[in-house]
């Protein structure tokens, strides 16, 4: 009976696991991975049948050690586990996600994917593949948190696990032709602890049972039955591998439109900004960002310029909205010699459900700012209006003309998209 050895690297010195691991087979090496000992054979990752690493502080980039873990992934039955720890950097080449990060590169020359750094926080959902991944009851473990995400791209060699609410990677697994070994990167939940080392406990127990544990040419014999066997697993993981392609990139398109939509109805900033520039565009306007420092979005459509301001606020628009959209259309003029509309696309009061925006206490574009507006000939539009645009354009119910003639001609709000509520989900009723 061989025993089954763990490389555990924490450098906060975390020893917790002494608790847990109570199998006399498990032998643990606390050996730390950015030191390299060539005299000792035992430095070579290969030989662990586990390697759980943990970076709270930034490390020496060693070649040596990226070439060890790459190979490590190369074989089947072994397991790594990366925890996802706040980002911390001391030069381009000292992070403590440096190892994750030169391994997105190798697998994907550095496109597909790119870390989030300064985020975190306490919500995800569990995808599909994470609710199927053995560290699935670690994952749902309450409380949840995160300290740092990953954007995917859609480059299919990422499998999310978990995702927060822009749709970013909170915690994922890497798949690659080259990639044999199980492994998985997650988020340190101190309260999952003990699960995180139980769930350890039970793979290497089942995945080093000793009827495996023989010589190599022992698999050059093989019963009939056993070689037909095979046959017909090798066919449905094909057919399996086609319907993973099949779902993941069902699941990039729902990623796709769950973004737009929580970006629309709660987000400010950039986020925001590119979002409804991103809608325009598959509106058929050739919208573009506008100056640095300027206004946020342009377009030119049947000869007419259009200028956009893009805000999220937690309250109404006010008139310093106005008046920068005013402020924008002036600079333009006088740069271009041309007239061009000026727009305010607003997400007002973006933290409240849609049903408490634009009453009477919270009104979305309050009456002190609209002789402003008259003056300045602004048209206010608000991303929820965006949001309904959007259903009408997928549904086919959309025309682009009318809409940008309505905002050529407006002054002040726009009239009519309001009927949001028509693509609220309906409650499904349980069967009594």
């Amino acid at each position: 009976m061989k025993d089954i050895r763990i490389l555990i690297n924490f450098d906060s010195g975390n020893d917790s696991y002494k608790n847990f691991l109570k199998n006399k087979r498990f032998k643990v090496d606390t050996r730390l991975l950015t030191q390299l000992d060539t005299n000792n054979s035992a430095d070579l990752l290969t030989e662990y049948d586990a390697v759980i690493l943990s970076f709270k502080n930034p490390i020496n980039y060693i070649q040596e050690r990226l070439e060890q873990i790459q190979n490590f992934l190369s074989i089947s039955n072994k397991l790594l586990v990366i925890f996802l720890n706040r980002y911390q950097k001391a030069s381009p080449s000292e992070t403590n996600h440096i190892i994750l990060e030169e391994l997105i590169n190798r697998f994907k020359g550095n496109a597909g994917m790119f870390l989030i750094p300064k985020t975190s926080g306490s919500t995800f959902t569990v995808t599909e593949a994470g609710k199927n991944n053995i560290f699935y009851e670690y994952i749902n473990k309450e409380p949840k948190s995160w300290k740092i995400s990953f954007r995917d791209e859609g480059y299919n060699f990422v499998n999310p696990l978990a995702i927060n609410t822009d749709g970013d990677l909170v915690a994922f697994s890497l798949t690659d032709s080259k990639i044999n070994a199980y492994n998985v990167f997650l988020p340190w939940f101190p309260e999952g602890e003990e699960i995180f080392w139980k769930t350890i406990e039970r793979f290497l127990i089942q995945e080093k049972q000793d009827y495996k544990d023989v010589d190599k040419w022992v698999n050059d014999y093989s019963f009939p039955k056993l070689i037909e066997l095979d046959e017909k697993i090798r066919e449905k993981e094909e057919r399996i591998n086609e319907l993973i392609i099949e779902k993941s990139s069902l699941e990039d398109e729902k990623g796709k439109y769950e973004r737009i939509r929580n970006v629309l109805l709660y987000h400010d900033g950039t986020l925001l900004n590119n979002v409804c520039k991103l809608v325009l565009i598959e509106l058929g306007i050739n919208a573009r960002d506008g100056k640095t420092g300027r206004e946020d979005i342009v377009f030119e459509y049947n000869g007419d310029n259009f200028l956009i301001e893009v805000k999220g606020c937690e309250k109404s628009a006010n008139k310093k909205h106005i008046k920068q959209v005013g402020t924008h259309v002036l600079e333009y003029t006088h740069e271009n010699e041309k007239e061009v509309k000026g727009i305010l696309l607003i997400n007002a009061w973006r933290k409240l459900p849609i049903e408490e925006r634009g009453t009477r206490d919270k009104p979305i574009f309050p009456d002190e700012i609209m002789n402003l507006v008259n003056i300045s000939k602004v048209a206010l539009v608000t991303t929820q209006q965006l949001f309904v645009i959007y259903c009408k354009h997928l549904e086919k119910k959309f025309n682009l003309d009318e809409f940008v003639e309505e905002l050529k001609n407006i002054v002040g709000p726009l009239a009519g998209y309001n009927d949001i509520n028509t693509y609220k989900k309906k409650e499904e009723k349980l069967p009594e």
